[in-house]
């Protein structure tokens, strides 16, 4: 029968003999590794992160073997590096070359004489995630050039609506397992067929000329119906300078409180609209 320090002193030495038996594999397998494989443990090891991990699994296209294996069998939630699979593949499909297609089409009679459209303008997206500031020199740029084309085609009125075709994905436009806290954030944005400005608006914070005041809010671009109340004030000292955002659910208005400094440069943050398709109507 063990007693209290025969057990102690057995599982320190079991804990002793498993710690050695990891180095002893550790050290072999460094000493068989590429040097390729060496270079990235060295790597892994100057930029160690506790409690991080890392899963590192680089494959020969050529020969189908792994050129750097370390903690490749362990499962991890890909997060972000998804996009890269995801991107590749889109490359793979639709090769370098291929190009998105956001059309504005007549469903009616035209009347040159009067430049009339007796119908409606339907505007279909094919998934263009540029249609953006980010990639364009103004907000409006792509609808302006549309409207340019329509104008040109010999429109300059319709007596109907501006139609929306998001057909071309289906739902559900929310990723299972998305959080409702996430979805006023940029990055959990809708997805859309036709999407504008990431589908997201652009929330700017200015500081009043006065402390005590309101600040100056912006939202870029407009037409996307969300409510904004705003609670914030300007504010003395540097260590009050705390803006929050908050929406009470989805699809509700934003309410904007805390303080802004105010010798702030300004605040910028983006939040997703609830109706992308009805965004760029708007």
């Amino acid at each position: 029968m063990l007693n209290e320090k025969s057990f102690s002193r057995g599982v320190r030495l079991v804990s002793l003999l498993v710690l050695f038996l990891f180095s002893a594999v550790s050290a072999r397998s460094e000493l068989t590794a590429s040097p390729l494989q060496k270079r990235v443990i060295s790597i892994l090891k100057r930029y160690r992160q506790d409690p991080a991990n890392w899963g590192i699994q680089v494959r020969s296209l050529a020969k189908g073997d792994d050129l750097v294996s370390f903690n490749s069998t362990r499962l991890y939630m890909p997060a972000s590096n998804l996009k890269l699979i995801v991107t590749a593949c889109a490359l793979d499909g639709l090769g370098p070359g291929f190009r998105y297609l956001t059309t504005v089409m007549a469903d009616g009679e035209l009347v040159p004489a009067d430049s009339l459209l007796k119908g409606d303008l339907i505007l279909r997206g094919s998934g263009d995630p540029t249609i953006s500031k980010r990639f364009y020199p103004t907000y409006t740029a792509v609808w302006d050039k549309l409207a340019e084309q329509v104008k040109r085609a010999g429109i300059s009125r319709i007596t109907g609506a501006l139609v929306v075709d998001n057909t071309l994905f289906e739902p559900p436009f929310l990723a299972e397992g998305w959080g409702w806290e996430d979805l006023m954030w940029w990055y959990a944005a809708p997805v859309s067929a036709l999407a504008y400005n990431d589908n997201c608006i652009d929330v700017e914070v200015f500081p009043a000329r006065r402390v005590g005041e309101p600040p100056e809010v912006r939202i870029k671009p407009p037409g996307s119906g969300i409510r904004l109340q705003n609670k914030a004030l300007t504010v003395a000292r540097r260590s009050e300078d705390r803006l929050i955002i908050s929406r009470d659910t989805p699809g509700g208005g934003i309410n904007l409180g805390g303080g802004i400094y105010r010798r702030s440069l300004g605040f910028l943050e983006h939040v997703a609209v609830d109706d992308p398709p009805g965004f760029a109507a708007n």
